[in-house]
């Protein structure tokens, strides 16, 4: 069980999900707290079993899903995860989204985030999304922003933005930070919007985070 993340429910709970390794794959998992509980108990939360499974051989994530995001808008949850198809370099990660309106099955929807072009800090993988769903825009489109880690043809990574307003099609904005950063998530706290992530030498790493 790794990399859990964490969205509430329309009833007052909370929705988590998670990647496990199962046969030699790596697939989604869900559990969900009810509003009575408080978290802190293992007892409270309800196991829901696999939430997306490693697709078939051929597709983005033949050879797992994992690092997944999980934003709310309204009654419908989106979900962005690494994909790994297991060809190529072992880091072949891509950017998937999934869909789902609260009880139904998840649907795909393909990769949103591919590895970059030649030269690009992204051109070895793209992966580690960390969604974050922004106010309306002027248009009254959604707005998602998302961090994800960017491995260059060196293998060094860095933390950059996308941006979408359907949260499918995203607009590339280059990179947050310098090298030796990776697995960005973002927090919303009463000094603003602010980034965090690890660093190779152990250490957290925060940052201020401006969407203009």
């Amino acid at each position: 069980m790794r990399s859990p993340c964490a969205v509430a429910t329309e009833d007052g709970g909370v929705l988590c999900l998670y990647a496990g390794d199962d046969g030699g794959r790596t697939h989604l998992f869900s559990a969900w707290l009810p509003s009575s509980g408080t978290g802190l108990l293992r007892s409270e939360w309800q196991r829901l079993g696999p939430t997306l499974r490693a697709g078939r051989p051929g597709d983005a994530d033949a050879a797992g899903c994992d690092h997944p995001s999980l934003v709310r808008v309204g009654r419908r949850r989106w979900l962005w995860y690494t994909a790994r198809d297991g060809a190529g370099e072992a880091r072949s990660g891509r950017i998937s989204v999934a869909s789902s309106v609260a009880g139904e099955p998840w649907a795909r929807h393909g990769v949103v985030l591919g590895r970059g072009a030649p030269g690009q800090p992204d051109e070895l993988a793209a992966e580690s999304p960390a969604g974050s769903l922004r106010n309306p825009d002027p248009d009254s489109r959604t707005l998602v922003e998302l961090l994800y880690t960017g491995v260059d043809a060196h293998g060094a990574t860095r933390a950059l933005r996308a941006r979408s307003t359907d949260a499918v099609t995203f607009d590339r904005l280059g990179p947050l930070t310098g090298t030796g950063i990776r697995d960005a998530t973002v927090a919303d706290g009463p000094e603003g919007t602010r980034w965090l992530a690890a660093a190779e030498d152990g250490a957290l790493s925060v940052g201020p985070l401006g969407w203009s």
